[in-house]
């Protein structure tokens, strides 16, 4: 009875073989849908829609509120180009 050491050629292969099934386990593990780390996985993802949806939501709103204030500052503009045209005549 012979204790095989981690320097013989069966433990390397042994510990190879265990390697390539775990790794085989955790890819067959990964595709299904009911596991704590899927759902922990669609749970963020569904956490990165929303922040997406809510940006564009801030980005839509702040570009309307930047067309509200153009508009209110070329009003300001031109109302003061008028007062000044009836000043100097």
């Amino acid at each position: 009875t012979e204790c095989l050491g981690s320097d013989t050629p069966e433990f390397s292969e042994r510990k190879l073989k265990r390697e390539h099934l775990k790794k085989l386990s955790d890819d067959r593990v990964r595709k299904w849908p009911d596991t704590l780390a899927s759902k922990r996985q669609s749970k963020l993802e569904w956490k990165r829609q929303r922040e997406e949806i809510e940006e564009l939501r801030r980005l839509d709103a702040d570009r309307r509120e930047a067309e509200l204030r153009d508009g209110m500052r070329r009003t300001v503009l031109a109302r003061s180009e008028s007062q000044l045209r009836e000043q100097s005549d």
